[in-house]
């Protein structure tokens, strides 16, 4: 199973799709190339510039079914396919729909003080700027209020009321329990004086110098964990 791609080497457009079955479908498509049945604006642009200029490409490999489609959306989202300057998608309602809900606006608030404190974009914006994985903040957003990643509650701007103080000051927050993030830099610190003990490439490291899992100290970097060993520990600047 992958995602795929048909791009157009003149003017650098895609075409975003998924298969079960990648020969099959790219069978298909040439198929319905050379007969001038494709979507319409990628067959134009083919019947202008030729089968040379067009090329097929696997974007990424997918191992669950269930996730075939939610990645086929990341990527017409990334590569903005849906935008009639820049891909061939833009006549698909089914990933639109899905593609939109991605691209809903986030608020996130401090979860102490209920301050707001970001606004992103879209889910996507939210995930490269906290450096968390897309499906972690997908599931923080989906709660409402109910869980909190980096100390931030996150809100989609159509759920958002004025009249409510988005605080979370329970235990209840959302980690990372694969460690999608180890390669960011991870310190300890003193919990008193909040000053640095020690810095760390990865939190494997880290969970390596004390013989600890790293599911831990994804806990305590989260807040569901006050403290460990006895230090505090919180992902460097």
């Amino acid at each position: 199973m992958v995602v795929y791609g048909i791009l157009n080497i003149i003017n650098n457009k895609y075409y975003i799709g998924s298969t079960t079955s990648y020969t099959e479908r790219i069978r298909k498509h040439k198929r319905q190339f050379r007969l001038g049945i494709n979507s319409s604006l990628l067959q134009a642009d083919y019947d202008l510039y030729g089968s040379k200029n067009f090329k097929f490409v696997v974007l990424e490999k997918v191992t669950d079914v269930k996730l075939l489609h939610v990645r086929e959306a990341y990527w017409i989202e990334l590569k903005q396919t849906w935008c009639i300057d820049k891909g061939y998608n833009i006549n698909d309602p089914i990933m639109i729909s899905v593609v939109n809900q991605q691209c809903k606006k986030v608020l996130a608030f401090n979860r102490f003080t209920g301050e707001k404190k970001f606004t992103f974009n879209s889910i996507a914006e939210a995930s490269r700027t906290l450096k968390t994985a897309r499906t972690a903040i997908d599931k923080v957003v989906s709660s409402k209020g109910r869980l909190t990643i980096r100390d931030l509650v996150l809100i989609k701007e159509e759920d958002y009321n004025p009249d409510v103080l988005y605080t979370r000051k329970a235990k209840e927050t959302y980690y990372e329990p694969t460690g999608k993030f180890e390669g960011h830099p991870i310190e300890t610190f003193n919990l008193e004086t909040k000053e640095t003990i020690k810095q760390y490439p990865t939190a494997l490291e880290l969970a390596n110098e004390f013989g600890c899992r790293k599911q831990y100290l994804y806990r305590v970097t989260s807040g569901e964990k006050k403290s460990f060993r006895g230090m505090g520990v919180r992902y460097s600047n």
